[in-house]
């Protein structure tokens, strides 16, 4: 859905962006290690802090950004792919294929995967 919307040209809602994000944020975590508590108390969370970043539910919330910082640090997960959806050489090959085995929608609608940047365009 957010892909059509950026093609669209439209902004996607706040609503749609956080329920994209949760779910990133949790097959992220899954494809590191599977179990949320683990994870949240590497990060220094609380597994219900953990837990209502990765919910798309009405409980929800944006994580903030040091929390992305950290999650990316821990799991190799980088912060393309939680915010924009893009898939990068820095993503590892081992949590790519993960992912795109336990949550395929989330690979293929990668918006900006395989598009890039103004200055990787200037460049080449």
């Amino acid at each position: 859905m957010i892909a059509k919307l950026a093609i669209m040209g439209k902004p996607p809602k706040s609503s749609d962006l956080q329920k994209l994000m949760a779910r990133r944020l949790k097959a992220a975590r899954a494809a590191y290690d599977p179990v949320a508590a683990r994870v949240a108390e590497e990060l220094g969370i609380t597994p219900q802090t953990l837990n209502k970043y990765e919910s798309d539910g009405p409980n929800g919330r944006f994580p903030d950004e040091m929390f992305l910082v950290k999650f990316a640090r821990l799991t190799g997960c980088p912060t393309d792919w939680i915010l924009l959806g893009r898939i990068t050489a820095e993503m590892p090959a081992a949590m790519a294929a993960r992912i795109g085995a336990s949550a395929p929608e989330l690979v293929a609608e990668a918006p900006l995967a395989g598009r890039k940047s103004v200055a990787e365009r200037e460049t080449s």
